[in-house]
């Protein structure tokens, strides 16, 4: 849409743009790409910031136009189910579907800008102990949500 981008290096470029959408599923990034192709006035790149502040409005935009939330009774229960859920998955897939459950709400501002991340992490991590792969370990904030021991 917007051509090359007019830098010596497109590959740190593009990086940039990779680091600071990463987490963001794909739906709301195509809603997003719509808001700057619909708002765009140039033919030039829009900045981070402005994709940034086009993801917001395509979160809020994927909201209402059809993500029907259902309604939780007891939050904290059924938040702690999700974390059981991640820590007690047995395959990739398993993390998966329960992330995806997550998102919308968090997409929706009903859920704490800090507990899809500590989610993620938990995930993350048991991602590794599944696959066998090194990770990192959960973050002490991480650990105080969720009430693990610091170690």
């Amino acid at each position: 849409m917007f051509g090359e981008p007019k830098t010596e290096d497109p590959a740190a470029f593009l990086a940039e743009y990779v680091n600071a959408f990463k987490g963001t599923p794909r739906d709301v990034l195509d809603a997003a790409a719509d808001v700057i192709i619909k708002q765009r006035k140039y033919r030039a790149w829009p900045t981070v910031a402005e994709c940034l502040e086009a993801i917001d409005a395509a979160k809020r935009q994927v909201v209402r136009n059809g993500v029907r939330l259902e309604p939780i009774d007891n939050f904290d229960t059924w938040w702690a189910g999700l974390v059981d859920r991640v820590q007690a998955a047995q395959t990739v897939a398993d993390i998966d579907v329960v992330i995806s459950e997550a998102r919308p709400y968090d997409a929706a501002g009903w859920i704490g800008k800090w507990r899809l991340p500590s989610l993620l992490d938990m995930a993350h991590i048991r991602r590794g102990q599944i696959t066998g792969e090194n990770v990192l370990q959960l973050s002490d904030t991480t650990k105080r949500i969720t009430g693990e021991a610091a170690e």
